[in-house]
């Protein structure tokens, strides 16, 4: 038995050359971001090999652990290439579906979907343009606050954000002012003097910079206008300013107080955080629109499931009604017909397969199905069997019995598609 490491070969010139090499089975994984891909050669006279299949939560966790470390370092302090971060994430997006350099597989979810969080309807894989932008920002936050280290005040003295077109400037800074466009879209100014903060230019009242909401030109002078010039010690005075303000945003200036004798300056703070610091975390989201995904508005009930990554995973593309059904296969043409393979009588979706063909509803009987609204939209349908209090008649919560029942329906949907079992004997004993 031999195994070659980082061979740098994949596709036809690997299967080629690993044929000539005096044994009688390989085994090849090509080349795959960083890594150079692997031979494993063996021969069945003298060794017996079986080579396991990742599954779809084994290539996640792997996707978690390694890809996205690997470059993670370098991120931190370089915004890299679009044309390589998108290598990345092409490279992980096939590894995650199983595609490779000469077999192509369905991606039936969209990689945006899938690079949320788990609570917003994704996976938690990352997106490396979205994670380098937000480690960049992370790396502008200390210059906005009063932070003196030696690496910031060195920045401070070399550049200055007021002349972002600087073409002498580093590969740090570039990126910086790149993380910088970020860091403003998601904070704003904490009035304290006023002195530092721009009326119209700066977003200090949480609805972006006030200049935006007008139209129109400015008087004289007036874009120099400070938070501070119009605050009289104890009340505001608008005498400066010389359009009338929407009524809501000249309510949030009126609710603001500024600190006439104090000695904190402005200073800028994370608006997607309780604390005002800035995090990766809400940054990250903050690019993923921070909205959960359709049907559900909290996904966090899927991972909470005490059962296999690979059940709780499907019940995933359940919920995204993404199962690789005929009708998703016969969208993308690799399906005839987008009926039933059990019935024929109704287009084949996940809620079909699921719970209204034939078959499914009667595995449901067999398992006497306590909640009986089968009219109900297939989402709710999901979330209120899992969410039910009530135990089958063998003593155990339907929450368990639920999920392994979606699984096993998947299952025996699959075995007569794919060994041309469609019979319905044998499937009671299976499932009890």
């Amino acid at each position: 038995m031999a195994v070659i490491t980082e061979i740098r070969i994949s596709g036809d010139r690997a299967k080629r050359l690993s044929m000539n090499l005096g044994f009688s089975n390989t085994a090849i994984a090509d080349a795959v971001g960083f890594t150079g891909g692997i031979w494993v050669m063996w021969n069945d006279q003298e060794i017996h090999c079986d080579i396991l299949d990742l599954s779809f939560a084994s290539r996640k966790t792997l996707i978690n652990s390694v890809v996205e470390t690997i470059p993670s370092h370098v991120m931190h302090y370089n915004f890299l290439p679009i044309t390589t971060l998108k290598s990345i994430d092409r490279l992980s997006r096939d590894f995650l579906w199983g595609s490779t350099s000469d077999r192509r597989k369905l991606h039936v979810v969209n990689w945006c979907k899938v690079t949320k969080g788990k609570k917003l309807g994704g996976l938690g894989i990352r997106s490396m343009q979205k994670l380098n932008l937000v480690s960049m920002a992370k790396l502008s936050w200390p210059l906005h606050q009063n932070d003196h280290s030696p690496w910031t005040r060195v920045l401070r003295s070399h550049y200055n954000f007021s002349h972002p077109n600087n073409s002498n400037c580093s590969s740090t800074w570039r990126g910086i002012q790149k993380g910088h466009s970020l860091l403003l879209r998601g904070s704003r100014s904490l009035i304290g003097d006023g002195f530092s903060t721009s009326f119209w230019f700066g977003n200090w009242t949480g609805d972006g910079p006030l200049r935006s909401l007008i139209i129109g030109p400015l008087n004289w002078k007036e874009d120099e206008v400070l938070v501070r010039d119009c605050w009289d010690r104890f009340s505001w005075n608008l005498y400066p300013i010389s359009f009338a303000l929407p009524p809501p945003h000249l309510d949030k200036i009126l609710s603001t107080n500024v600190q006439w004798f104090s000695p904190r300056s402005d200073c800028l703070i994370w608006n997607l955080s309780c604390t005002g610091e800035f995090t990766s975390k809400s940054a990250y989201n903050f690019l993923t629109l921070n909205t959960p995904t359709a049907p559900f508005t909290s996904w966090s009930w899927i991972w909470k499931l005490s059962y296999t990554p690979r059940i709780q995973h499907f019940f995933w593309l359940l919920a995204q009604f993404r199962l690789p059904t005929r009708d998703i296969l016969h969208s993308r043409r690799v399906c005839p017909s987008p009926f039933c393979a059990w019935c024929d009588l109704s287009p084949e979706s996940s809620s079909y397969v699921m719970r209204d063909c034939s078959r499914a509803s009667s595995i449901w009987g067999f398992l006497n199905f306590p909640i009986t609204s089968q009219t109900s939209p297939f989402a709710t349908w999901l979330r209120d069997n899992f969410n039910t209090s009530g135990y089958h008649p063998c003593g155990a919560s339907w929450r368990t019995i639920f999920p392994f029942a979606c699984w096993f329906i998947w299952r025996h949907y699959n075995e007569g598609f794919f060994e041309n079992n469609s019979s319905h004997s044998g499937w009671q004993a299976n499932i009890g």
